[in-house]
């Protein structure tokens, strides 16, 4: 099973605006939400979210579930050691994993006209990395 790390995109803004604020220190950090979802876990969290968003009578999102080969060269897990800023500029996320990623599922629901124009013009849904 493969497993990720997620963090929520406005947190890493504020941490950047925080670190050029910071007194001047070269380094290098990893920005780490302290989480980590297989890519079941990852697709039954949106189904869950959108029966609670987006209801559909007629079906259940988990039955839309398709397990497919993983593509050639596939990690089987990426992870982050966030332990180095925590340390050194005392950062933690601010956002909860479940909260962060309800808020980003809201915000594609709520901004259709923005997302649907390039999935029509093929900019999403391929499988990357097969052979044609």
């Amino acid at each position: 099973m493969k497993t990720f790390r997620f963090a929520f995109l406005s947190l890493l803004v504020v941490l950047v605006v925080g670190i050029e604020a910071a007194p001047l220190r070269v380094a290098t950090y990893n920005i780490g939400g302290n989480n980590e979802r297989t890519n079941l876990e990852l697709v039954k969290t949106i189904c869950s979210l959108m029966t609670d968003h987006h209801p559909v009578d007629e079906m259940a999102y988990e039955d839309l579930i398709t397990f497919v080969a993983d593509r050639p060269g596939h990690d089987r897990r990426y992870a982050i050691n966030a332990s180095k800023i925590e340390q050194d500029l005392n950062w933690t996320p601010s956002v909860k994993w479940n909260d962060g990623f309800a808020k980003t599922l809201e915000w594609y629901l709520s901004n259709e006209s923005w997302w649907r124009p390039l999935v029509k013009k093929g900019a999403f849904g391929q499988r990357l990395g097969l052979k044609k």
